[in-house]
């Protein structure tokens, strides 16, 4: 069994067979390190390469940051110069080699979504074998027509030979310009090697601070509805960075998210806009917009609520004789159903409103009732009257 302290350095886990062999190296230069970090210290000396590896970057942007898939997602010049392998590995089994040896060499990640205002941090472990060379590690900034804007660099001074595999830990900080479209992670050498691992670039959340507001309520008197896009009215404000959005929608309840009624709102799929067109829905539907600036994990902006209402059209049922003789009247009574009271009633024929109304035509007549709810919305209904001729003059049948 390893001794404690050796058991719980990264890499030194008790291993069995092959696995002994493979890191057999590994485990020689961190032997090596503890070694000269046991000196370092009897010799009052500190050295930053000799700290505990920082090996975790939560929201890392760049991609394949310690090399463990090979070089993929980087880019090189000339080809073939930026490669991976082992031997000056910090965190996992491998690290990459930038060669200069020939020529100058280049590497790089671009990184895009990266506009104006925002901070970044960029970490990463370095070395060469001869610090005089000109060695670089930068973030540099682009526009869109990719126009170098800024450049933000290290200069990789940290000799390698006789540190037991070590790495200085570096790091860069920089805020991006006006008129950034991206940013690259880039190194550069112009003579021997850069050695380079765990590569970390991170943005801080400078977040938005207000939601904005978006229009408008509609409402429809119908089963199905097909709204208006949800436009923005303002913006959102506070912060720096670019702006994020993510629609939520309700169908039980227009009251803001609050924790206890998380639940009853839902996020809308690839609702990323500013502005949101919704399909066609066939009950009242409330929604609210969510904001955060880039590199923030919260979307502390909330707009107000925009909703959707629906509202079922009303029509008029009828009450009353129907069917009358000539020069009698009668009492039609209209009701509202379907909607959502109190109704009004408008009469056709000249008889005004009211739900109840006394006739006598003289002769067969059909009215139209408009009704509507209390919503404003409104449907039509028609009753007929008939008129029969029930005189008869000069009749000698009696009790005709």
């Amino acid at each position: 069994m390893l001794p404690y302290a050796l058991a719980n350095v990264p890499g030194l886990s008790a291993k069995s067979g092959n696995q002994k062999v493979q890191h057999s190296n590994q485990f020689q230069r961190w032997l090596g390190r503890i070694t000269m970090f046991i000196m370092v210290v009897g010799l009052g000396i500190q050295g930053n390469e000799l700290n505990a590896q920082n090996c975790s970057c939560p929201s890392n942007l760049v991609l394949n940051p310690s090399f463990e898939g090979n070089v993929n997602n980087w880019s090189s010049s000339p080809a073939g110069t930026f490669t991976h392998g082992s031997g000056f590995e910090q965190c996992g089994y491998y690290n990459a080699f930038l060669n200069a040896t020939n020529a100058t060499a280049n590497f790089w990640q671009q990184v895009n979504g990266i506009t104006a205002g925002q901070s970044l941090t960029l970490t990463f472990y370095a070395g060469t074998h001869v610090p005089t060379y000109d060695h670089q590690v930068r973030l540099r900034f682009y526009n869109s027509a990719n126009a170098v804007l800024q450049t933000n660099s290290k200069q990789i001074d940290f000799d390698v030979d006789g540190q037991g595999g070590a790495l200085e830990f570096y790091t860069i900080t920089a805020s991006a310009p006006t008129g950034t479209s991206y940013v690259r992670v880039e190194g550069y050498a112009n003579g021997d090697y850069i050695k380079i691992d765990q590569v970390c670039l991170t943005t801080s959340c400078s977040n938005v601070t207000s939601g904005g507001t978006i229009g408008s309520n509609q409402s429809a008197c119908a089963s199905s509805f097909d709204p208006a896009p949800l436009t923005s009215l303002t913006a959102p404000s506070g912060g720096s960075g670019a702006i994020e959005y993510l629609w939520l929608k309700s169908t039980s309840t227009c009251t803001p998210p609050n924790g206890t009624n998380n639940n009853q709102w839902q996020e809308i799929p690839n609702s990323n806009s500013a502005t949101y067109d919704p399909p066609s829905v066939t009950q009242t539907t409330c929604f609210l917009r969510c904001s955060r600036r880039v590199g923030c994990t919260n979307y502390d902006g909330e707009s107000n609520i925009v909703s959707i209402t629906l509202s079922p059209a009303p029509y008029p049922e009828f009450a009353g004789t129907t069917t009358i003789c000539n020069g009698n009247s009668t009492t039609l009574t209209a009701t509202g159903k379907n909607g959502v009271g109190p109704y009004t009633f408008s009469w056709s024929n000249g008889l005004g409103t009211g739900s109840s109304k006394t006739v006598n035509p003289t002769t067969t007549t059909t009215y139209t009732v408009i009704v509507t709810d209390v919503n404003g919305c409104t449907g039509s209904g028609q009753v007929t009257v008939t008129v029969n001729q029930c005189a008869c003059v000069k009749n000698y049948i009696v009790n005709h």
